[in-house]
Parts: C-alpha cells; sequence; structure tokens
C-alpha cells in the first residue's frame, strides 16, 4: 500500500531519501529506454500496424506528442550508441532525449553524449528548432493550422486560438505592448498579467468598433538572418520558410543580418545596441535562467554585471524574464554562470550560502 510506504518512508532521514529518489530516478529511466527499445523492435517488425504512433498512443493511453516523441526515438537512437549508452545509464532524462536524437549525428554523438545531460530539454528544444528547415509546405500548412474559437460556457466568454509565426509574433507584439501600458495607479500594484490580457482584448474590439488604432504604429517584423551557420532565418526566434522571408522583405520588414564570429559589441557607452538586441531576441525566445520558460516579459540581463567589469557581447548577455532579473546579481543572490554561445552552456547558482553554490546549480545549455 502507498500509505504504508510512506509511514516507512517518513521514518528515513533526509540523505537516504534523497539517495533512494536519485536511485528511483534512474531506474525509471531506465526502464522506460528498455519500453522503447521494445517498440523499435516491434516497428521493425511492422508488429505496430501501419502507424506505429497511434499503436504507442492507443496502447499506452498517452498524448499523441508523447507517443511520437518514443517513436522518434526508438528509430534514431541505436545510430547513436554514445548517447544510447548515457541513457541506458540513467543520465539523460526523455526530455532531453527526444531533443538530443535529432540535434546528434553519428559524427556528433560523442559531444552530444557529454553535453547533452547539461543541457534543459527547453534550450535543447530551441536548438532543434534553429537548425529546422522550414519547407513551403510547412509555411502552408502553419497558415492552415490557424483559428479563433470562441463559445459561451455559463456567464463567461471562453477564448482559445493559434496565430502562426510571423502573424503570431504581431499579435503577441501587440499585446505586449498593451499589457505594459497598463500600468497601476500610484501607489497601487500591477494587477494580473491575465486580468491585463482579457482587458487589452476587450480594449482592441472597442477600438475596432470606434475606428480607432492601439497598436504600436512603426512596428515592422525583424528578420534575422543568421551567417556562417546551420540557423535559420527567423523572427522572434521563430524558424522561417524562404518565401515567406522573400515576402515580409518585400513587404518592408526590417532585416539583420548576424554573423557568428560577430561580438555585437556597443560601439559606445552601456546601451544594448539594436543589432544586438535582434540577436538576442532570436536566440533567447524563452528566459535563459535553467527550468524557467517563461517567453514573456523577457528582458536583457548582463550574467557579470557592467560595474563587475562585465561586457555588454553575446557572451554576457542573456534575455531572462523578470522574476528571475529581480533575484540576480547585483539585485538578489542569484547568478547565471557560463557562456549561453555554448551547448552545454548555463547554470543558476546561489551567490550568498558559500558550500551550498554546487548543490543549487542547475544546469542549462545555450540556443
Amino acid at each position: 500500500m502507498f500509505t504504508d510506504a510512506l509511514d516507512e518512508l517518513r521514518t528515513w532521514p533526509n540523505d537516504r531519501l534523497h539517495a533512494a529518489r536519485d536511485e528511483a530516478v534512474v531506474e525509471e529511466r531506465r526502464w522506460r529506454l528498455r519500453r522503447v527499445a521494445l517498440d523499435r523492435v516491434l516497428d521493425e517488425r511492422g508488429a505496430t500496424g501501419p502507424d506505429a504512433i497511434e499503436w504507442v498512443q492507443d496502447r499506452d493511453k498517452v498524448r499523441a506528442s508523447t507517443a511520437r516523441a518514443e517513436v522518434e526515438v526508438a528509430r534514431r537512437l541505436d545510430e547513436l550508441p554514445e548517447l544510447a549508452a548515457r541513457a541506458e545509464a540513467g543520465e539523460v532524462s526523455f526530455d532531453q532525449l527526444e531533443h538530443l536524437v535529432q540535434l546528434a549525428t553519428p559524427e556528433t554523438d560523442k559531444e552530444w553524449a557529454q553535453r547533452g545531460p547539461k543541457a534543459a530539454p527547453s534550450d535543447l528544444a530551441r536548438m532543434v528548432q534553429r537548425q529546422r528547415i522550414v519547407s513551403p509546405a510547412e509555411a502552408a500548412a502553419r497558415h492552415q493550422a490557424r483559428e479563433l474559437r470562441w463559445w459561451r460556457k455559463g456567464e463567461m466568454l471562453q477564448v482559445r486560438g493559434a496565430i502562426p509565426d510571423v502573424n503570431g509574433a504581431f499579435v503577441e507584439t501587440v499585446f505586449e505592448h498593451m499589457v505594459n501600458a497598463m500600468k497601476p495607479t500610484p501607489g497601487e500594484a500591477w494587477d494580473t498579467r491575465a486580468h491585463r490580457g482579457a482587458d487589452a482584448l476587450v480594449a482592441l474590439c472597442h477600438a475596432y468598433q470606434s475606428g480607432e488604432g492601439l497598436a504600436p504604429k512603426s512596428w515592422r517584423p525583424t528578420v534575422v538572418i543568421h551567417m556562417g551557420s546551420d540557423a535559420q532565418p527567423t523572427v522572434k526566434g521563430i524558424p522561417l520558410a524562404t518565401g515567406t522571408v522573400s515576402q515580409l522583405i518585400s513587404e518592408g520588414a526590417k532585416v539583420r543580418t548576424v554573423w557568428d564570429d560577430d561580438p555585437l559589441t556597443p560601439q559606445t557607452g552601456d546601451d544594448i545596441p539594436a543589432a544586438l538586441r535582434d540577436y538576442l531576441t532570436a536566440r533567447d525566445p524563452v528566459c535563459r535562467v535553467p527550468g524557467c520558460e517563461r517567453t514573456f516579459g523577457l528582458d536583457a540581463h548582463h550574467m557579470l554585471p557592467r560595474s563587475h567589469g562585465g561586457t555588454t557581447d553575446k557572451h554576457n548577455v542573456v534575455m531572462i524574464c523578470t522574476t528571475d532579473h529581480k533575484q540576480a546579481i547585483p539585485h538578489g543572490p542569484w547568478i547565471l554562470h557560463g557562456d549561453p554561445e555554448q551547448p552545454d552552456g548555463l547554470t543558476w547558482r546561489r551567490i550568498d550560502q558559500p558550500g551550498e553554490g554546487d548543490g543549487d546549480a542547475r544546469a542549462g545549455p545555450a540556443a
């Protein structure tokens, strides 16, 4: 019985609980990999039917995305022996593994086997997205998948939608502009972001009815083109098809070309130049603090503060959320350490508790 197990565990000291939990995590990872291996052989034999993903989804009663990830890992991992060995040892979580099998090749297998276990899943996912080539067919499919649905549930109107790539970036920019402008009366606390978002949608509808404009008038998408790497052209970190880029340029979009070996440092002063900010926005669409997956309210942060001699370049500046920014030095006791340009990049640790920093560190890679 679960309750009996709890009663026994409550008698254990913390160090024994920690050790037992770590052991359970390793065993859980090994057993999941065992199931993936079984699925691989069944898939090879055609014993899963015409669609292995649907078979796994139905048999295990999991989401389609979970089944798809397991089938892809099963099909790719046998070509990556070094990474497979790390997975078999329980050193890699499945959330990491599903992205690592897309990043690693037989030639880079050993490198990713060493760096992958240190990487945050959200950052690995961003790296996969950044290198993926968007075909015209995928661009058309994105557009076809757009939707906005609304329905009544009691006294409340429910809203759900999906808006693709550049149009999604435009809508996001307008909403960010509006919710950030909804400042409270001096002395009062900010309303929640969710409340301000709902108010912004209502305000847009009022503006449409009255013919007024609320969007930032000068907004134009900035296409970031990476030179000297495999990264695809992006808008706010979203990889775009070549045809979409050409259309945006013809419509007057701004184009920012970034060279891999360009330090992107300001010519004078401490302000972050537009070229560096555009690069960071494309590289860091998610807060770079390992474990944080916020995509809103991000701002540029010097990992080593300028007052401590930190430089303003892409190796020292990252995008992080407001909450983590308040906790990071020089305002708080946490520090991001490492090079955000490296795939096994960053750790987040306390500096005000000597001897406990290593235990509080959380590893994460670059984008």
